[in-house]
């Protein structure tokens, strides 16, 4: 969706562990039995049904979110509670407060053995092994698989070598029969593939969630409170108002008049300072913003700040101390509590 240029091949696939495909559960007392009462419901609905399973944009969302419109079904039907989790989910759902949780088998295992819950159905071609009685959307007649993987990868350029051995001690490891015991006690289903055909799963995986992520409703419900650019438009326009302040306010400055000497000419009296430095901060705004996506806001954004204060003449602790502190504080502010999707670049933050 364009926030990180960050793709499956910007890292080096080892192994993918496992994958626990999404299931739809209700509460016990639910009058819907089948995959199929939900969809009709769906469709139906005169007010719109609650889901919930993840935060808004995690895997159970976009599962639910692929589900429906693989079904061309009103997608405006149902609104994403947005839930830190799965557990908080089902508990909202033994609540009252959804309609429908989606999320694995094993993480509702315990109310799903308590029968406090149904699961309607699995998100995959063949049953859980952790709930065989489950039945599979595919035996329902829906033609939709999706579900949460684990695995491992290196960044790019490790050594050859060193990934030989990472990928011998794997290889290793889920052969291993303490391996699938742990992963059997835990309620996981194993599926491991290696290498270049991790490779080729994780670029499916990629183009599936962005389609998902490219629908219109999913746009709608996923966007900020403000653009991705509002920071980097309001400091630049900071930058740029600062800059025509000083130049209008330094061409009001005329130097003294002595009596019995020249008065010198505009341009002896007048210095290009004020010139030169809305100059410099067009420049600095323009290198911010040409820049902020690839080396990240934080980075990009100490170094025009430090620039303009520099060109203000700032001392050089005073210019570092407040660079330290503003750029840091402006992106907790906008990117933790306004949510703006600001690039992280280089430091990933």
């Amino acid at each position: 969706r364009g926030l990180c240029p960050i793709t499956p091949r910007s890292f080096r696939p080892l192994t993918k562990l496992n994958e626990d495909s999404a299931a739809i559960f209700v509460l016990n007392n639910s009058p819907w039995n089948s995959v199929g009462d939900v969809e009709s419901a769906v469709q139906n609905a005169n007010q719109p049904l609650k889901a919930s399973g993840t935060a808004a944009g995690g895997i159970w969302h976009l599962a639910l979110a692929g589900w429906l419109s693989s079904r061309n079904l009103p997608t405006e039907n149902v609104t994403w509670i947005s839930i830190n989790g799965s557990a908080p989910s089902l508990q909202e759902l033994m609540a009252g407060g959804v309609d429908v949780v989606c999320c694995s088998i094993p993480e509702a295992q315990s109310l799903l053995d308590a029968g406090e819950i149904r699961c309607l159905g699995v998100m995959s071609d063949e049953r859980c092994p952790a709930a065989p009685g489950v039945p599979t959307f595919k035996e329902q007649g829906v033609e939709w698989s999706m579900g949460g993987w684990r695995g491992l990868m290196y960044p790019k350029g490790v050594p050859e070598d060193r990934v030989e051995v990472m990928q011998s001690a794997l290889t290793k490891i889920t052969r291993s029969d303490e391996f699938k015991e742990f992963m059997a006690n835990a309620g996981f289903n194993v599926s491991v593939i290696q290498g270049e055909e991790f490779g080729e799963f994780l670029d499916t995986a990629d183009e599936d969630f962005g389609r998902i992520l490219n629908q219109p409703g999913m746009q709608q419900q996923q966007k900020a409170p403000v653009s991705r650019y509002f920071v980097p438009e309001i400091l630049s326009t900071l930058g740029l108002l600062i800059g025509l302040l000083g130049f209008v306010l330094s061409r009001r400055v005329r130097a003294p008049v002595v009596e019995g000497e020249p008065v010198a000419t505009q341009s002896e009296s007048e210095s290009p300072t004020d010139a030169r430095l809305v100059v410099g901060f067009i420049v600095a705004i323009l290198l911010f913003l040409l820049a902020c996506q690839t080396v990240g806001y934080v980075i990009a954004g100490a170094i025009m700040l430090l620039a303009m204060l520099l060109m203000l003449k700032t001392r050089v602790g005073w210019a570092m101390l407040i660079v330290v502190v503003a750029v840091p504080g402006l992106y907790q502010l906008f990117a933790g509590v306004l949510g703006v999707p600001l690039p992280w670049g280089w430091l990933g933050w």
